[in-house]
Order: C-alpha cells, then sequence, then structure tokens
C-alpha cells in the first residue's frame, strides 16, 4: 500500500484540497507516436520519466538533494545509505493522476514490498517536496534506527519536513514551523506523553482531528528533546540504533520521565507547556550544493506499459485495466520481463514458462529476466529455480528483490547455510522492508540463531504499514510468538544486529 501523503496533507486533504477531475488519459506509448520515455540515473536516484531532458535532469538534482538534506540533517557526518531510490514522474497531469491515490501531490511506497518508489508529477511544488522530505525521512531512518516507536517516526518526519517548505533554490532549515503546523500550548491541545508513547497504529475509525493531534503532539515532542534535552535524545536514537526495545530506550535515556514511577510524566508535560510558551524555536540552516552526474537512456515502450500496470491500483486501475497494460506490453515484446513478471502476479495461472525462456535469450543480462525465470519455475526442480535465482542476484548484487528472492528460495530448499550471506546483505540494503526481516528471521531460526531470528520478527511487525491487512499483522505476531515458544525466551534486549548501521556523530540540533 502506497504511503501516499505526511499528516498535512493526509488528515486535512478532504478540507484543503479540491478533489481534481481525472479524465481519461488517452495514454499512447512511444511506438504508436507518444513521447519517449527515459531512465535518468545518478548514484542513488533512478527516474522513469517523459519530461523534457533538462527539467528531467533538474528533477534528479532535487531527488538527490532531498536526500542529502534528511541526511545531514539527521548526522554531523552522514553514513554511506545503501540503494537506490526509483522515481517515476509524469509530465501530463491526467496521466499522473490515473495512477495516484485521491488528493496526492505525490506519494511514496516500497512497490513489491522491498523497492523505495517515489511517483511524482511533472513539477515540484513545495507541497510536492514536503511530502518528498517526509517519506525519505520514513525510509533513510529506517537504516540506523534498528527500532522506531510510531511517535518517533511520524514526529520526526515531520520535524524535517519543513526543509522541503521553501522555495526551489532557498536554503532549507530544520526545526522551523510550517505554516499549517499548530504549536500545541497547552496541555488540552496535545496527546499525553504516557498515550505517545503506547501509540502503535493509525486506527481507521478515528476522526481527522485526533490523527492531527497524534501527528502534532509528536512532532512537538520530538522538537522538544531535540533542542531542550539533546543529550538524551541523541542516546535514546544510539539505543534503538543497538535495537532496544523502545520502553526500556526510553528508561535509559530518560530515567528521569520512567512512565512506570507515579508522577514523571507530568513533569514531562509541565516542561512542554512551558515548552509551548516560548516565543521563538530553534533551528538551523543546511547548507548544500548538489550537481549530480546523470546519464539517460531510453525506456522501450513494453517497459512503460509495465509500470503504469504496477502503478493503476494506487489510482484505483481495475484488473482489467492493468491486463490490458500488459497485453499491449507483451504485444511490443513478447520477451519483456517485467511485463512477464507482471502477467504472472496478475494471473498466476499463467504459464510463463516459455516466456522467460526467451526472456533471458533476447536479454540475458537483465536480472529481471532471470527473477521472472525462477518464478515461472516455482513449481518445478529446485535447482534449476536456485540457478535462475543465483544469476539474478550476479547481476544486480545491490537489488533488494534479486537478494530478497535467493535468501527465501535457498532457506525454503534446506539449504540455510548457503541463505545466510545474501539475507545478511538483503538485511544491509533494505533494512526498512519487514519481507526482509520476515526471511532474515526465518533463516536465522533455521539455523538455531535464536536471538537474531527473535529480533528480526520483531522488526518484521515493528516495520509492518499501518495500511497492511490486519492479517498480515496477526500472521507476523503469531510466528514470532511461535519463535519465542521454541527458543523459551526472548531475545535479550541490545543484541547487535548481524549487520548493524555504522555509527555515526549525529548533527547538531537534530539526531
Amino acid at each position: 500500500m502506497p504511503r501516499s501523503l505526511p499528516w498535512l496533507a493526509a488528515v486535512l486533504a478532504a478540507l484543503i484540497v479540491p478533489s481534481p477531475a481525472r479524465p481519461a488519459t488517452g495514454f499512447v506509448c512511444s511506438a504508436k507516436g507518444g513521447p519517449q520515455w527515459r531512465a535518468y540515473e545518478s548514484e542513488h536516484v533512478v527516474l522513469r520519466t517523459d519530461l523534457d531532458p533538462d527539467r528531467a535532469r533538474e528533477m534528479v538534482r532535487e531527488l538527490e538533494l532531498a536526500r542529502a538534506a534528511v541526511l545531514h540533517a539527521m548526522f554531523s557526518k552522514p553514513p554511506a545509505i545503501p540503494g537506490v531510490l526509483q522515481a517515476v514522474a509524469f509530465a501530463s497531469d491526467s496521466e499522473f493522476w490515473e495512477v495516484s491515490p485521491p488528493h496526492a501531490s505525490a506519494w511514496f511506497s516500497t512497490i513489491d514490498g522491498l523497492t523505495p518508489t517515489v511517483v511524482l508529477p511533472g513539477s515540484l511544488q513545495a507541497s510536492t517536496r514536503i511530502i518528498l522530505i517526509h517519506e525519505l525521512t520514513h525510509h533513510l531512518s529506517s537504516f540506523p534506527l534498528l527500532r522506531k516507536p510510531l511517535w518517533l517516526d511520524e514526529g520526526f518526519a515531520v520535524y524535517l519536513e519543513t526543509m522541503g517548505s521553501v522555495a526551489l533554490g532557498a536554503r532549507m532549515t530544520v526545526g522551523t514551523v510550517h505554516e499549517m503546523m499548530v504549536v500545541p500550548r497547552k496541555r488540552s491541545d496535545r496527546i499525553p506523553v504516557k498515550d505517545l508513547l503506547a501509540w502503535k497504529r493509525v486506527d481507521p475509525d478515528w476522526v481527522r482531528t485526533t490523527v492531527r493531534r497524534y501527528y502534532v503532539s509528536s512532532w512537538f515532542l520530538v522538537h522538544y528533546l531535540v533542542n531542550k534535552q539533546t543529550a538524551g535524545f541523541y542516546d535514546y536514537f544510539r539505543r534503538l540504533g543497538r535495537a532496544e526495545d523502545p520502553r526500556v530506550a526510553w528508561k535509559g535515556a530518560f530515567p528521569q520521565w520512567d512512565p512506570d514511577l507515579p508522577g514523571a510524566l507530568d513533569d514531562l508535560e509541565a516542561a512542554l507547556d512551558t515548552y509551548g510558551r516560548g516565543q521563538q524555536f530553534q533551528y538551523h540552516e543546511l547548507k548544500l550544493d548538489l550537481s549530480p552526474k546523470v546519464t539517460d537512456r531510453p525506456l522501450p515502450p513494453a517497459e512503460v506499459h509495465a509500470i503504469r500496470a504496477i502503478l493503476l491500483p494506487a489510482g484505483g486501475g481495475t484488473p482489467a485495466a492493468r491486463r490490458a497494460e500488459v497485453d499491449e506490453a507483451l504485444a511490443e515484446d513478447p520477451s519483456h520481463p517485467l511485463a512477464i513478471s507482471v502477467l504472472a502476479g496478475l494471473d498466476p495461472k499463467a504459464d510463463t514458462g516459455a516466456m522467460a525462456r526467451a526472456s533471458v535469450t533476447a536479454h540475458a543480462t537483465d536480472w529481471r529476466a532471470w527473477s521472472a525465470l525462477g518464478d515461472a519455475l516455482s513449481r518445478g526442480p529446485a535447482d534449476e529455480r536456485i540457478a535462475a535465482r543465483r544469476r539474478a542476484a550476479e547481476l544486480a548484487p545491490q537489488e533488494p528483490v534479486a537478494l530478497h528472492e535467493l535468501a527465501r528460495d535457498l532457506a525454503e530448499a534446506g539449504q540455510a547455510k548457503e541463505a545466510a550471506a545474501p539475507a545478511l546483505a538483503l538485511l544491509r540494503i533494505a533494512p526498512y522492508s519487514p519481507l526482509v526481516h520476515e526471511t532474515v528471521a526465518s533463516v536465522a531460526m533455521k539455523l538455531g540463531l535464536c536471538p537474531d531470528a527473535l529480533r528480526e520478527q520483531q522488526r518484521a511487525v515493528d516495520t509492518t504499514s499501518d495500511a497492511s491487512p490486519e492479517k498480515v499483522r496477526d500472521d507476523r505476531l503469531a510466528r514470532l510468538a511461535d519463535y519465542q515458544k521454541q527458543c523459551a525466551s526472548p531475545a535479550p534486549a541490545g543484541t547487535p544486529a548481524p549487520a548493524p548501521a555504522p555509527a555515526v556523530a549525529p548533527a547538531a540540533g537534530s539526531p
């Protein structure tokens, strides 16, 4: 499910943004006279778009700038965060609306549960940049923070999103109060800290005002801790980076505000009252100037149709509409690997074996072709399927989908020792994905590594999206309970992760 908007838009969108008319796009691919789509690639971004080259390159620069800004706001010496952000931008507003949730001015999703992807209109307005910063904060903070309570996850994202509210070319500031933010000066305006610390997920039945109060109150608590309790906040960050239980980490970093001590949180509430009456909020500027090297290549029409088929559900696209895109893609290139994979997902009964074999012949150096072949061989001999998975991972050693498929299939085939290497690589590249933690937990259990298995399954629960079906969360909780039963005891707090984030010094005024 896409994370379409931060609190500012998600909570108030229906009140402040009129629903745009959504005419039929009349999309025409380049094979039939439409605009040529291209992929523009920089160090950390791949943008697929039909924008003109100058606008496309400027959008890549903005995406790289947003990424760098989030990391510099979090760390004085940003670590080398692996992975690439996938982006899709539409020159046509109607084509963007067709694949987007209602009211979205941009949206973010881990497509297939593993691939971080942002979908954008052709121009980045301030509201779009705010969303981009907010979602990149969620994404990038998943690397150093092995546990993230919901109040911190959302509050910190809102705290940093003001960097996106400035005009293009202006300096980015961290810690300012954007125009839609209401400072919760009185306790009656805030969610009590006790309730914030226990916040688990967004209840779909909540009224918008209640959701908004949680987001604003989380932002306010983060703002106070960053500026008035800096040392404790850094300690809290470090503890979460060691995978401590958030409740244990809070007590360790802020022993004076132990929720189990009568009246302790009243002292914090009083401090927040005083902070809210302040005349100014501290902020600092980021000075960043990036000129990324960008290369580009044309995208075949079949790939553009397949991308549209992948994105259409977010805009309410029907299975029939998705199938029409896939059929046109395969008519233009019967061996295109992405189209074959989308077809397999749409129609599990489709016999894609011959198509996938043709794909690895026609696209031998494209890891997606070998992935499609592995999928087509899912009911066949494990050796041939795993050979296809190995080839995909060899061609794309930084691609989370390829690594995940290899680690999963090796573990399911009883080759847990061989699965450990791709599983650990996957954990380093995609710690934001519950699928990754679930697979790593499974491998660890098969190897008898109970502390690792319990920790990773807990992270699978923690990283499950609020938009996920209840059954998904329940299944992960049930698996965690089963692992605990098998291991007979919970994982010790603070057990280091198999692939820990690098130790870095936090930036002044931010963790």
